[in-house]
This record gives structure tokens, C-alpha cells and sequence, in this order.
């Protein structure tokens, strides 16, 4: 088990050393009001609130701009960021606010270290900041705390000229859908112009989901002592044994949850796969259905991204063999596996899209635990574990 940890921890590195957001096309807007078009690189929400690094179109210089030096920019697909002066911890800062939706009310979104702040603006330049903070006290002996939810008496404070809705934002949630849909309501009451429809410049939660299959080829090696009664047969205490493990989905997919990032997804399906392991005198075979459940990130968004990949990978066995290899004898020693197993997998990879269709190659690590149904067999495989490396590849449709 201490192997898989380490892998895991070694493997999780490439989030804060490699990652490399590349640039996405969209514009910078000047404090005059001027449009001037480029490519913006994409940064983590709390280095986007603080600075702007822009590219214009055919030139290798990069500029990088303050939120005193520019009025906004935005990305062509993606975020709307505008210059605001706001109270950061007790303090007044500008930075660049993400504006959610605009309307007879702007909504506003800004990440910080500690925690998300949203802000919205019913009149021009005056900006009601979102707050749910926690406190906490004792009942009954017990330490307990509570959500003190200020953000409501602001959003009754903000929206007064729509008092149809004050009853909706007594029961209303901290959190994008319930913000955005309040003031999406608000801009429907006062909104004059039956023309003028409110913009959403970026959504709650967006799904995309892609489908394909999966197929796997991982050599793979289980080391174990062979000292339990189940055993006896062996002439040796200690076994390594080697093989491969092969493995199909036959139904596979990738959803990608746009409201809690743009590079994550989430990988499961349904597939068949076997292991074969063997050493000169034992051989063991275990088929099964497996059943995997991955996280991936994509370091950079394009059309060649590279990610990473943890997660996990459930066994549940269809059929098992371990027998003795001998010319004149063959002892079956069916209790080696249980009815299920669990492995830990992470891998490094690289995404490809073309279109609808795109295609991913992932290196894999996985260990996996031996779960028996013989308590004997169970203690004796105790802390020993099942070790593969090898290589995934994916082929995805988006629906």
C-alpha cells in the first residue's frame, strides 16, 4: 500500500510544477473604451483577478496588464473579466471581477485564496458584496456552527426595485445557479425594454459528455509468500510472478463539469478484462468485469492537452484460476480471489481533438488489492498488492 501512495503523490506533482496554460484567442479592452485583439493566456482564477497577460495577433511579445490599466478583457469562448474596486480583506483593491451576467444587474464572481466571492451591481458603481461566512457556538456542551448568510439581506438591499422576488431570495443557495437565476429574475421585473434581454456570459454548470471505449494493456507482477496451508504445495516461500493485464470497455465516458473547472472530467464505464500471472511452477488467472471511476485534468485547453489522471478501478469477479504448473499434478487453489477487488490508478497522458471526435493515450499506474473470501489466503496476502504499468487508449464522440 505504501507503493501506491508514493505513486500517487509522485504523479499529483504535475499540477503545480508543469502546468503551462497556453493562450486562447479573445480582446482587451483599453480604459478609453478601444477593443484590441490578441490572445490572452489562461491563468487559475486567483492569478486571472490579478493580472492580464495579452498577446496581440501575429506577435511574440507578451504585455502584461494591471487592473488599473485596462477596463477588461475578455476570451472569445469563455470568461468576461472586468476592472473593479472592491474591499478585499478590510482593505480597497482592484482587480478583475469574472462578470457572470449582465443585465439591469451585473453579477460578479472572484476567487481569492480562502474562498469565493460573488458581487452585484443594481446601480452603476455600486457593487453589494455576496457574503456567507460561518460562526461558531455552544449548545448542549457541543461546539456547532452556522452559515450567517448575509448575502440575503444584500440581495434585498440591491434588487428593492423588485420586491416579487424578495420571498425567493429568503430561501435562495450561495452558489452559481441560485445567484445567477435571481438576478436573471430581477432584470425580467424592472427591464423596460421588452427587447433588451439580460447575458449570460458564463453558466452554473455546463455538461459535455463524450463517448467511446477503452482498451488497456498492462504488464503486470504480484509478488507474494507463500507460507499458509493453501500453499504447502509450493517449494518455495517466497513468489514472483509476472503476466499482463488486458482489458476493454464496452461502454465508456467522459463528462466534463464546466462549474467546477474547464480542464476537469470525469471518467467511468463498464468493460471486461483479465489477468494472467505466472511464475516457472504457478500460474494464477483472474477474469472479471471492472467497473472504472477516474478524475482527469487537462494541464492547458486545445486541440493537444496534456492531463493527468487518478481515480479508481473496481473488480468484480466473473472467473479464477490459480493451479500448480506440473506435468502429472494440477491443485486448484480457487480462494486465492474474492468476489470483488479495488484498485488505486494514476497516470500521465495526452489528449488529441479533432472536431467531435478526439483520442487519448494515457500511461497508467495501478495497484491492486487481493481480497479473497479464505481468511488463511487473506492474511497471507496481507500488504501485498498487485503492481501494473502500462497503456491506456480512448477513443471519444461528443454527444
Amino acid at each position: 500500500m505504501k507503493n501506491i501512495c508514493f505513486y500517487f503523490i509522485f504523479l499529483s506533482l504535475p499540477f503545480s510544477l508543469f502546468s503551462q496554460p497556453g493562450f486562447k484567442p479573445g480582446f482587451v479592452i483599453s480604459l478609453q473604451g478601444d477593443t484590441i485583439s490578441g490572445n490572452i493566456k489562461e491563468r487559475n482564477p486567483q492569478k486571472i483577478a490579478r493580472i492580464c497577460t495579452f498577446k496581440k495577433s501575429g506577435q511574440g511579445e507578451t504585455i502584461d496588464y494591471k487592473p488599473d490599466e485596462i477596463s477588461g478583457f475578455r476570451f472569445d469562448e469563455g470568461g468576461y473579466f472586468v476592472s473593479k474596486t472592491v474591499m478585499i480583506n478590510g482593505e480597497s483593491t482592484q482587480v478583475f471581477l469574472e462578470k457572470l451576467l449582465e443585465g439591469e444587474a451585473n453579477l460578479y464572481y472572484y476567487v481569492d485564496k480562502y474562498e469565493i466571492k460573488y458581487f452585484v451591481e443594481a446601480k452603476e458603481d455600486v457593487l453589494y458584496e455576496l457574503k456567507n461566512t460561518e460562526s461558531t457556538f455552544r449548545a448542549d456542551g457541543k461546539l456547532l456552527s452556522r452559515e450567517n448568510k448575509e448575502y440575503i439581506p444584500a440581495l434585498e438591499q440591491a434588487f428593492e426595485k423588485a420586491p416579487e422576488i424578495h420571498a425567493q431570495i429568503q430561501t435562495a443557495e450561495f452558489d452559481y445557479k441560485s445567484l445567477i437565476d435571481l438576478t436573471r429574475k430581477y432584470h425580467d421585473y424592472v427591464c423596460t425594454d421588452e427587447n433588451l434581454d439580460c447575458i449570460i456570459y458564463r453558466k452554473d454548470v455546463k455538461v459535455d459528455t463524450y463517448l467511446g471505449f477503452d482498451l488497456a494493456i498492462m504488464p503486470t507482477r504480484l509478488s507474494f509468500d507463500a507460507k499458509s496451508r493453501h500453499f504447502s504445495y509450493l517449494e518455495d516461500e517466497k513468489y514472483n510472478l509476472v503476466g499482463n493485464t488486458y482489458s476493454f470497455a464496452l461502454f465508456a465516458a467522459n463528462t466534463q463539469i464546466f462549474g467546477l473547472s474547464k480542464r476537469t472530467a470525469f471518467h467511468y464505464g463498464l468493460g471486461y478484462g483479465f489477468t494472467d500471472v505466472s511464475s516457472p511452477d504457478l500460474r494464477i488467472f483472474h477474469e472479471s468485469i471492472q467497473i472504472p471511476v477516474y478524475m482527469t485534468y487537462n494541464f492547458v485547453s486545445g486541440k493537444i492537452s496534456p492531463n493527468i489522471t487518478l481515480g479508481v478501478n473496481n473488480y468484480l469477479t466473473m472467473s479464477k484460476d490459480a493451479f500448480i504448473l506440473s506435468p502429472d499434478q494440477r491443485v486448484e487453489l480457487l480462494d486465492v480471489f474474492g468476489p470483488y477487488q479495488l484498485s488505486g490508478t494514476a497516470g500521465l497522458g495526452l489528449d488529441m481533438k479533432l472536431g467531435k471526435v478526439s483520442a487519448s493515450l494515457m500511461g497508467l499506474f495501478e495497484g491492486r488489492s487481493t481480497l479473497t473470501k479464505s481468511r488463511d489466503v487473506r492474511n497471507n496476502f496481507l500488504g501485498t498488492v498487485f503492481t501494473a504499468t502500462g497503456v491506456r487508449f480512448s477513443l471519444w464522440y461528443e454527444l
